[in-house]
């Protein structure tokens, strides 16, 4: 990516970021302080993540990016910082535009089901074959954290089932009876 001077990267042993100068960090607080809510990946500062926060730069000067590169920043910001698109844009996204939106109505609609966070298929020692073995907690993983051992299942599936499930990380697979399946844990 051609990057400003005052746009400079930093690499680190496993992750990277950027750093913005003093005068343009000053400006994006005065004309786009939305764009510097704190995140899962931004605490504050001039300094931004090299994969997605550095959207945060790229829509406060857009000037200084490609329309490629400010067009990705956007669909950052819906996918990722929804609110954030709000205040910066002044129009709420609609939920299948948005996979923070998805995941938050997703865990709505399935906070009392099982809702599988990883699995194991045949070649693990404890499953049979033909089956995947799925661990579940109660409500995904937006309530690992705070699950009790109630919370969380291991349920066998039947291979075929299991492939033929909707993809999309998250949303890939729930329980909404409990007796759907064979618990083994």
């Amino acid at each position: 990516m051609q990057t400003p001077y005052w746009f400079i990267y930093k690499p680190t042993l496993g992750h990277g970021y950027y750093h913005v100068d003093e005068e343009h960090f000053r400006i994006m607080r005065e004309e786009h302080p939305e764009l510097l809510t704190p995140g899962r990946f931004y605490h504050g500062g001039n300094e931004f993540e090299e994969d997605c926060e550095v959207s945060r730069i790229i829509l406060a000067f857009p000037d200084s990016f490609s329309k490629n590169r400010t067009e990705q920043a956007m669909r950052w910001l819906i996918d990722y910082h929804p609110d954030m698109y709000e205040a910066y844009t002044g129009k709420a996204p609609e939920v299948l535009e948005s996979h923070a939106l998805r995941a938050q109505a997703f865990s709505k609609m399935v906070k009392n089901f099982y809702v599988s966070v990883s699995a194991r298929g045949s070649w693990d020692e404890n499953t049979p074959d033909g089956f995947v073995s799925c661990l579940c907690i109660r409500g995904g993983r937006d309530c690992e954290s705070s699950s009790t051992p109630e919370d969380r299942a291991v349920f066998l599936i039947p291979e075929e089932e299991y492939d033929a499930r909707p993809r999309g990380g998250e949303y890939s697979f729930y329980f909404p009876d409990d007796d759907m399946y064979e618990r083994i844990a």
